[in-house]
């Protein structure tokens, strides 16, 4: 069997092109920076405007040190826990956030991809036989770059880019959920401690009318079940603290949870006061078109919109045909005229219903877009609507607690307490005016947090953060 040796026969002639394929090979090769390396590994810095200007997504809201901090998470040098800085500190470490904070940054890397040529084709033949002959050695070099249509790769772009604008807007909802939820956890951490803190004081009472009971036994003036009758007051007390305990430790792990910390790890004591504003929100319908001017869901809408807008633009631009442009070399022919060739190729576009379709189908989920930004406009409204009724209603309930029913259930207290010193009324009459003044105490509370909780969801129907501010604060 005869086994040519290739080196031997024609090392120059075909050397040339087989260097030039291996160069074009290693300079395919993709390189990649330090300093892109390490900047991949990165998170994007910016920040993230709630209303008015262009969102920057991938925003930290709090540069957080990676070292355990000396206090704990919303504290201010062991001030206690404060509820702007549980937001910031959430909205810095919560997993979610960098869950999206890296989707947009695919969905940013997919105008790239699109925006660029194909690579060139580089193709290379050999007639075999003409190794092994005197005849001159036959070799072919193509070289072949295909064009798009003008127009069609910007479109390509222009939709990934208004998708990625879109990505973007969901990590601000995601953002604004969360503060959200951060918000309405404090305001529960905060009724749990408050709660628990009254039935301190009514057990100090209670105990205080139990010794006025055994006093008043002692001399005749009352019976041996008033006092035994307060003493259950105060174990049915310390059972409600048991759930008091339990609630409060369920918060503390959902509140971690959200810090990205161990469920069981311990938070400061909130606030004595909460800080509830009593004014009455703005008119309905200036909170309505703000929050139609500032909703994240609708820029999201809007940015999905252009994106539908440039891909109609491109299946528009699908019935114009791709070029490619090529270049050959043959060795083949002996006139060096005929050695090198120019030309192109283009497809004759004649199935034009794939092309249709395409048009219809960004037409179709255009206008699908567009029904929906209608759709959630109608409910943003509609949610402010009620968030502010709602917000009227709890500041018109703390006004009546703190301007009627607290004072009267003090001064219930107060009479029965009087009254049964003096010998004038029972003591069952006593523990009923201080049960009514422990609920009313415990219901204000309740309606104080409510009326917080009602006034961050009133901020998220306006597209804005609890409290009217990324940072937070008392309200």
């Amino acid at each position: 069997m005869f086994v040519p040796s290739f080196h031997l026969i024609a090392p120059r002639r075909w050397l040339a092109p087989s260097a030039l394929l291996l160069a074009l090979s290693a300079a395919c090769v993709p390189t990649r920076p330090a300093a892109e390396a390490r900047a991949g590994n990165e998170s994007e810095p910016g920040s993230l405007t709630v209303s008015g200007a262009q969102p920057t997504p991938g925003a930290r809201s709090v540069a957080i040190s990676e070292e355990r901090p000396a206090t704990a998470p919303g504290t201010v040098a062991g001030a206690g826990l404060d509820r702007g800085l549980v937001i910031r500190e959430v909205l810095a470490k919560n997993p979610d956030i960098d869950a999206r904070r890296a989707a947009w940054r695919a969905a940013r890397s997919k105008g790239r991809q699109v925006d660029s040529l194909d690579d060139p084709m580089l193709g290379y033949e050999i007639a075999p036989l003409s190794l092994v002959s005197k005849m001159r050695f036959g070799q072919t070099v193509r070289l072949s770059q295909r064009f798009p249509w003008l127009g069609k790769l910007a479109n390509a772009s222009e939709a990934e880019e208004r998708a990625a604008a879109a990505s973007g807007h969901e990590l601000e909802l995601t953002e604004l959920d969360l503060a959200l939820e951060a918000s309405l956890l404090y305001d529960e951490y905060w009724v749990v401690d408050r709660s628990a803190e009254v039935n301190s004081e009514h057990r100090n009472l209670l105990g205080e009318l139990k010794r006025s009971a055994e006093i008043q036994y002692s001399v005749g003036r009352a019976s041996l079940s008033d006092p035994l009758q307060a003493e259950l007051e105060i174990a049915m007390l310390e059972e409600q603290d048991l759930g008091l305990a339990s609630r409060r430790d369920i918060v503390v792990a959902q509140l971690n949870a959200l810090l990205h910390r161990p469920p069981q790890r311990p938070l400061p004591a909130p606030p004595a006061d909460l800080g509830v504003v009593l004014s009455v929100p703005p008119a309905s319908i200036d909170l309505q078109r703000r929050a139609v001017a500032s909703s994240p869901e609708l820029k999201k809408l809007a940015a999905k919109s252009r994106a539908a807008q440039a891909r109609i633009r491109y299946a528009e631009r699908q019935y114009y045909p791709d070029v490619t442009l090529m270049a050959s070399y043959s060795s083949m022919f002996a006139e060096i005229e005929h050695q090198f060739m120019l030309g192109f190729e283009a497809p004759i576009p004649v199935q034009r219903g794939s092309r249709a379709g395409m048009v219809d189908e960004a037409s179709a989920m255009a206008a699908e877009l567009d029904h929906d930004a209608k759709s959630v406009t109608d409910r943003i409204r509609a949610r402010v609507e009620v968030d502010r009724r709602r917000v009227v209603e709890a500041i018109q309930v703390v006004t009546l607690y703190d301007s009627r029913l607290i004072p009267t259930a003090r001064s219930q207290v107060a009479a029965a307490r009087a009254d049964f010193g003096a010998g004038n009324t029972n003591f069952a009459t006593v523990i009923s005016a201080e049960k009514s003044l422990r609920n009313v105490q415990l219901a204000r509370h309740a309606a104080a947090a409510e009326l917080s909780k009602r006034r961050a969801r009133l901020d998220r129907s306006q597209g804005r953060f609890p409290l009217g501010s990324r940072k937070g604060g008392a309200r």
